[in-house]
């Protein structure tokens, strides 16, 4: 018994790759984890928590937005990612941002109140305002889904609406930006309202929208549709009926993949980009995707999640659907007990550079083989919580949280190796 003991003393370091503890007689004692030192390019201290704030990437670009700032107000913050310099930051403005989009020559911001702020991506000036309703009330329902998943074609905003109440329009809903009157003063409100060009009766589109030459892919889980619709015309393309196992969670991901649509939610499904068939569907995954989105990225061939329910990092083939490998990267505690709960960790989604897959977390920055799931080790000078991070070139940028009596953010990046 006591060799057995020991052999499992042994083996565990191998297979759990997070801040471990070992329980002897009522104690914990703690495993020492493979050291990995990353080389720091820039840091630069932001002022707003970015829970609801995700970032644009742009090409050599990142825009952030930045909520309760100093002084009042929020406003947009475009950074050099090379470098970290500060390009702009705009004037301020009002309500809670969200997502920001680019078109053209100019930021679009949208607030929590069915309003957009269009930037000048030159200078951060603003250059106009835009309510998506005759009222407030209308803006919000009519844009209520235009922050979190939406598409860009052409001159085109396109998003899934899903409104509270029967009396506002549900569906695929289209925003012109060639509407906008740049002449006008740009604090002064320019009422457009959007247009439904897609619907089906009580629609939920709670997916982000796929957008490829002028070609929308939508998921509407309600009904259980997954379309190509014409960005132009609105018109149907195609439009297939989703399994029932597919259908059991609403926030899915959607990407394209050569000729191939990929649907992973509750499980992995790969339809024909061309005529909407199906190609192949696996069984439930066994570390479910948790509904976040953004915790799923494809690189090489390979889908990489993690799973924040049970912490772990999954690679599937996108080809096969087949599972690669998975990584358990919680600690020792049993899941659904309270203590696994007190000590559980939170990662950003996974981000792949070479043969390395990298992942920021309240336990560290912690880096992976993206082959087979190997731990290379962590650098526990980060700590954060956050799930946005991106991946240009070489340069991984995160957001990380100096430890003392008052949190400082900072926007990190450093180079992968």
């Amino acid at each position: 018994m006591k060799f057995r003991f020991a052999a499992l003393v042994l083996l565990i370091p191998l297979l759990f790759s997070s801040c471990i503890f070992f329980v002897v007689g009522g104690t914990e004692r703690p495993v020492q984890e493979k050291k990995y030192t990353a080389e720091i390019l820039w840091n630069r201290e932001i002022f707003s928590w970015p829970g609801y704030n995700f970032p644009l990437a742009s090409g050599v670009y990142y825009y952030f937005p930045a909520d309760d700032i100093p002084g009042g107000g929020a406003s947009v913050v475009k950074f050099n990612i090379e470098t970290g310099k500060v390009i702009w930051e705009s004037e301020r403005v009002k309500g809670r941002l969200e997502y920001p989009h680019k078109i053209g020559a100019y930021i679009y911001q949208p607030n929590n109140s069915g309003l957009i702020y269009v930037f000048n991506d030159l200078n951060g000036l603003l250059a106009a305002t835009i309510m998506l309703g005759e009222d407030e009330p209308e803006a919000i329902n009519n844009g209520i889904r235009f922050n979190k998943y939406n598409a860009v074609s052409g001159s085109n905003f396109y998003w899934g609406n899903t409104p509270n109440g029967t009396e506002h329009p549900r569906g695929l809903m289209r925003l012109d930006s060639t509407k906008i009157d740049f002449t006008k003063d740009p604090r002064e409100t320019q009422v457009i309202i959007p247009e439904l060009i897609w619907s089906r009766e009580g629609s939920m589109i709670a997916t982000n929208i796929l957008s490829e030459n002028d070609i929308l892919y939508i998921l509407e889980s309600r009904h259980g549709i997954l379309a190509a619709i014409d960005a132009e015309t609105g018109s149907i393309i195609w439009e297939n009926s989703i399994s029932q196992i597919t259908r059991e969670i609403s926030d899915c991901s959607l990407f394209l993949y050569d000729d191939k649509i990929l649907l992973i939610g509750t499980n992995l499904s790969c339809y024909d980009k061309y005529t909407g068939n199906m190609i192949y569907e696996t069984p439930k995954l066994e570390e479910p995707i948790n509904n976040y989105r953004l915790c799923v990225t494809l690189n090489n061939n390979y889908l990489y999640y993690n799973d924040n329910y049970y912490s772990s990092i999954v690679s599937l083939n996108a080809e096969t659907g087949e599972k690669a490998w998975s990584r358990y990267i919680h600690s020792h505690y049993e899941p659904n007990t309270p203590e696994f709960y007190e000590h559980h960790y939170y990662y950003s989604f996974p981000q792949v550079y070479g043969d390395k897959l990298y992942i920021s977390s309240n336990s560290g920055l912690r880096v992976y083989n993206a082959a087979n799931g190997e731990f290379v080790g962590v650098d526990k000078s980060f700590n954060t919580g956050v799930i946005h991070s991106i991946i240009y070139n070489d340069i991984l940028v995160f957001f990380s949280i100096q430890p003392g009596e008052y949190r400082i953010i900072n926007l990190t990046a450093i180079r992968c190796k």
